[in-house]
């Protein structure tokens, strides 16, 4: 409950001439904050009182860049996709205002299978230099590294080990923009 008093005396304090005002916030919410290479993310908000907002991208250490403009509804809802190709950062804005930004990471999409000779192959996608990969087995709940992949040109590897039954998995470092990955677990018998 608030007195007129209050009131009158905040209205003075903001020096509003009106006590008819409504207070808005410049939201944006990602449907995601982690994907895979490949995937899109859903970035949807709301700001009602302007027909358009600007949705932007920061990528890296690099500048703010228009990605697109996009119409709001009748209640100020707006909804745009993107597809990142790295980790990337969003934000909204409208009129003078720019809303919070936003951090969607991407990880390499990761495959793995045994091929007809019994080995450990698989692809990263995309593979980026600097990037290596690494093949995991599970062990009394937790994943152990047992030995490096060699990575060829175009994302493909292969581990030299023995393999023994058991829960394995390929893991990549951070590298050119994307965060650790790690591929769906393959259960050798």
């Amino acid at each position: 409950l608030v007195s007129s008093g209050a009131v009158g005396a905040g209205i003075s304090l903001l020096g509003l001439k009106s006590t008819w005002f409504s207070i808005d916030t410049l939201s944006l919410d990602p449907s995601a904050t982690r994907l895979v290479y490949g995937q899109e993310v859903v970035l949807a908000g709301s700001l009602r009182g302007v027909d358009t907002v600007i949705l932007e991208r920061r990528v890296g250490g690099s500048g703010w860049k228009r990605l697109t403009a996009v119409d709001t509804g009748r209640k100020g809802a707006f909804r745009a996709t993107d597809t990142p190709r790295v980790t990337s950062h969003y934000r909204v804005r409208a009129l003078r205002l720019v809303g919070p930004a936003v951090r969607v990471a991407v990880a390499p999409r990761i495959t793995l299978r045994i091929d007809p000779g019994g080995r450990i192959v698989g692809a990263v996608d995309p593979h980026v230099g600097g990037m290596a990969v690494t093949i995991q087995q599970r062990s009394g709940g937790r994943w152990k590294a047992v030995a490096p992949a060699e990575v060829r040109t175009g994302g493909a590897f292969r581990a030299r080990l023995e393999l023994a039954p058991g829960t394995y998995r390929a893991v990549t470092s951070p590298a050119g923009g994307l965060v650790r990955g790690a591929s769906k677990p393959l259960q050798v018998t």
